[in-house]
């Protein structure tokens, strides 16, 4: 049974999201740790 484009295209979507949230989680992560530090410092 093949698989239709368009649920392939909604998979590659799905997929894309989750990659660029996950990007935003680790960057506000990351600028969060980094100004604690910076608070720590003083």
């Amino acid at each position: 049974m093949p698989v239709p484009k368009s649920l392939l295209l909604l998979c590659a979507k799905l997929s894309l999201i989750r990659f660029v949230c996950a990007a935003h989680l680790v960057r506000a992560v990351g600028d969060s740790v980094s100004s604690f530090r910076l608070l720590r410092k003083k």
